[in-house]
């Protein structure tokens, strides 16, 4: 086994010197100012925390280090990893405050990527969860989290997704537990059957629905009701479908 030797620790006042890395998540005040405080009840603390740098003086992992220091006043100490990316920012920062799904997301569209830039739109447009947009962005098909993380989240129909965000923004009113992960997909099962109307579904909510918290995040029971509160008078213009 080959020893890697430590990289040298370099000095410099000079804090201009370094750059944002593209896509990296946006620095904290609270974590840099709470930081920095800690720094000058024990000064020995700096120079046992270099942030970590590549060729370019891009911070790789260290940003909120970085915005202590200059507070404080003190030299800057860093290291030189070449070759160093993105990719290296976001490992090394999710072993200490991981990233959220937001952070990947915006990272992705400080690239340009036309599907995350969607995925965020929805996010602040209609305040669902993480889970819920990506699904309905994605309409049925899968997206594992290592998908998303990596960049390769691909959205569907933005049209659709949009008249299904709408639309289950609409029923979460009438439901105290409408927002309830299951009660999004269960309604989004609905929605997707190309028989479905949602006049006719906001009617009869009005007319029949019927509060049940029991229910929960359970997909299948929130399917079953909100499938029974459509069928009310309306004879078979929504067949049952088979659950899966």
């Amino acid at each position: 086994m080959s020893i890697i030797k430590p990289k040298k620790i370099n000095l410099t006042n000079d804090y201009s010197i370094f750059k944002r890395l593209k896509g990296n998540r946006p620095v904290c005040a609270k974590h840099y100012e709470k930081m920095a405080d800690s720094m000058r009840k024990t000064p020995e603390l700096f120079c046992c925390m270099p942030i970590i740098v590549n060729e370019k003086l891009e911070i790789i992992d260290g940003q909120n280090r970085k915005e202590a220091y200059m507070i404080i006043g003190v030299p800057v100490p860093y290291c030189i990893g070449k070759g160093l990316t993105l990719k290296d920012a976001q490992r090394l920062n999710a072993s200490s405050k991981p990233w959220s799904c937001m952070n990947y997301a915006n990272s992705f569209v400080e690239e340009g990527n036309p599907h995350y830039i969607t995925y965020v739109d929805f996010r602040i447009k209609y305040k669902l969860s993480h889970n819920v947009t990506l699904a309905y962005l994605v309409q049925g098909q899968k997206c594992p989290v290592q998908c998303f993380r990596s960049g390769k989240f691909k959205r569907g129909s933005m049209s659709l997704a949009a008249v299904l965000c709408s639309q289950v923004k609409d029923m979460m009113g009438f439901f105290s537990h409408g927002e309830k992960q299951g009660f999004s997909y269960a309604f989004m099962k609905l929605a997707l059957n190309p028989l479905y109307n949602h006049e006719h579904m906001l009617v009869n909510t009005r007319r029949y629905g019927k509060e049940d918290i029991s229910l929960g995040n359970d997909v299948k029971k929130n399917y079953e009701m909100l499938r029974d509160i459509y069928l009310k008078n309306s004879s078979d213009f929504l067949k049952k479908p088979k659950l899966a």
